[in-house]
C-alpha cells in the first residue's frame, strides 16, 4: 500500500442503514488516515429515517450521506478503493463488479437492524446495537497501520476484526 489515505468503500444490499452508518463513523474516526465511502447492489432512495436520526443524536457526520449504487466506484475513474467491507449477507460473484487495483475485500457479516421485529423500542436498540457493534469495529480498523502493510495482511487483520470486533495482534 502507500502514504496515501486508505479508501475503504462499505457494501450492502440497500445502502441505506449499515454501510451508511459505517461511512459516516469512518469520517468521524479515521484521523485523514481513511477515506469512507458506501454504496449498495440495489441502493433504497433515501437513507433509513432510524439510522439517520442516530447518527444525528450521536452527533455524528451525516452531510453527503445518500444511498448511491456501488458502479460509480468500479468505473475507472477516480476514488481508488483500496479495502471492501461488505456489511450482511454475502453478494453473488456473478453480479459483482470488476474492482479497478484488486483491492482486499473481507465480509463483517452484520444483521441489519431493519429487519428487527417487536416494539418501537426493541427496533430502535436494533439501530443502537449495530452502531455500536459498527463503531468497536471500526475503532479496532483505525488502529491498523493500513498504508504500510501489504493487501494480504490487510485483508488478514480486517478479517480479524470482523470476527472478532476486537484490535488484531500485529
Amino acid at each position: 500500500m502507500s502514504d496515501n489515505p486508505c479508501n475503504v468503500l462499505f457494501l450492502c444490499r440497500a445502502n441505506a442503514t449499515l454501510s451508511l452508518m459505517a461511512e459516516s463513523l469512518l469520517r468521524h474516526w479515521g484521523e485523514g488516515r481513511f477515506n469512507a465511502y458506501s454504496a449498495g447492489l440495489y441502493p433504497e432512495a433515501v437513507m433509513h429515517p432510524k439510522a439517520l436520526a442516530l447518527l444525528e443524536m450521536m452527533k455524528l457526520p451525516t452531510s453527503g450521506l445518500q444511498p448511491k449504487g456501488w458502479g460509480q466506484f468500479s468505473d475507472l475513474t477516480p476514488p481508488r478503493i483500496d479495502l471492501i467491507i461488505i456489511l450482511g449477507s454475502v453478494f453473488p460473484e456473478a453480479v459483482a463488479p470488476k474492482w479497478q487495483g484488486q483491492p482486499v475485500i473481507v465480509n463483517w457479516r452484520l444483521v441489519d437492524p431493519i429487519g428487527q421485529e417487536g416494539t418501537q423500542r426493541v427496533r430502535l436498540l436494533a439501530f443502537r446495537n449495530a452502531l455500536l457493534e459498527l463503531e468497536q469495529r471500526i475503532k479496532a480498523l483505525i488502529t491498523l497501520p493500513a498504508s504500510s502493510l501489504d493487501k494480504t495482511t490487510l485483508g488478514q487483520y480486517v478479517d480479524e476484526i470482523g470476527r472478532t470486533g476486537l484490535v488484531p495482534r500485529y
